[in-house]
């Protein structure tokens, strides 16, 4: 629930929700009913529930920081290719809801692991970490910025020379599992 609103019978819902169900109530020609207690209503108004809306934008960081530090540990410590490839996922998740998540994945070293796991001898896993530089530099220009510091562009580059010279499995592996990888890189170099 992001957007909870409350109606006159007291009950709480989500504001797209209710509204879907008043739609389709008006759709099958009912008038408006509350969806717990069926109670006919005279009004469709929609009260904010304000203080359920702070709890939840609170819960809200409070969980995505602690998804972020688990994916933190598991990018820097040796984990299974299931863990890291989790990780990276949620880190391309929570950069691409959240402008202050930005900060965070930035300030965080998150971006040098992210690097590091270019370098990792499993198959899927550089390829979700180049995916998940791609996210980040195309979402955030500071974290552009960062990735052009240190040996962050050899190391996409050595990454992206040993698909392209490797043997025929691994360019076949990055056309099924990356296929814009050469744009991706053009979109990181920018």
């Amino acid at each position: 629930m992001r957007d909870p609103v409350t109606i006159e019978t007291g009950q709480t819902f989500e504001c797209e929700a209710i509204g879907k169900w008043f739609k389709d109530c008006k759709e099958s020609g009912r008038g408006p009913t509350c969806p717990v207690t069926l109670k006919e209503l005279k009004s469709t108004d929609l009260s904010p529930s304000i203080a359920l809306r702070h709890t939840i934008e609170e819960w809200t960081a409070r969980n995505e920081a602690a998804q972020l530090d688990m994916a933190r540990k598991s990018l820097s410590m040796g984990t299974s290719e299931k863990d890291i490839l989790q990780a990276l996922s949620f880190v391309q998740h929570i950069f691409q809801i959240s402008q202050s998540n930005k900060h965070v994945v930035s300030s965080a070293g998150m971006i040098y692991l992210i690097v590091v796991m270019l370098k990792n001898s499993s198959r899927r896993v550089p390829l979700s970490a180049l995916e998940t530089l791609r996210i980040v530099a195309e979402e955030d220009p500071n974290a552009k910025e960062m990735m052009a510091e240190g040996d962050t562009v050899r190391t996409v580059v050595k990454f992206y020379l040993m698909i392209s010279l490797g043997s025929g499995s691994k360019l076949s592996l990055c056309s099924m599992s990356f296929p814009n990888l050469k744009p991706c890189l053009k979109r990181l170099a920018q």
